[in-house]
């Protein structure tokens, strides 16, 4: 069982009409590095925890179609801790949209009999972001979901 690590974040620009949501990815297997990113609609108003949660689905979803095989145990890091909270647990008081999208990447990983982790990550910390590579492949996550729908850096 080999082991893939999936980095994704979010981002969403509300300054367009309509909103969009960009989703970005560092797809980590052994000394392989694959980035994604891409660019929806984005229809659920000031929900940015959906948002990230989307992101690992969508982020997962491309390293099935590529990278992941069947039996492998997969590690999907983000910097929302709501990613952590809904995928393969719920809170006392969950969110709908939040657990629905959320039950979609548990079905992938079931269907695939992935071995599958989700944990929050420390992102956007600059400073230290050659010394950690966690920090580092989540903040070129973050960049790619920006890019993908034009947000720019602040």
């Amino acid at each position: 069982m080999t082991a893939v690590v999936i980095y994704c974040d979010a981002s969403v620009a509300k300054h367009v009409a309509p909103p969009l949501v960009g989703w970005g990815a560092v797809i980590v297997r052994n000394d392989v590095v694959i980035e994604a990113s891409g660019c929806l609609p984005w229809t659920h108003g000031a929900h940015t925890p959906l948002a990230e949660i989307m992101a690992a689905r969508l982020a997962l979803e491309f390293a099935l179609d590529r990278i992941v095989h069947s039996g492998d145990a997969v590690f999907i890091a983000s910097d929302c801790d709501a990613v952590e909270r809904y995928v393969l647990r719920r809170p006392k008081y969950p969110i709908q949209s939040y657990v629905n999208e959320s039950a979609r990447i548990e079905r992938l990983a079931r269907r695939r009999c992935l071995d599958l982790t989700v944990a929050h990550v420390k992102g956007h910390n600059g400073n230290n972001a050659d010394v950690d590579p966690h920090t580092r492949f989540n903040s070129r996550a973050d960049k790619l979901a920006r890019i993908a729908c034009g947000v720019r850096q602040s």
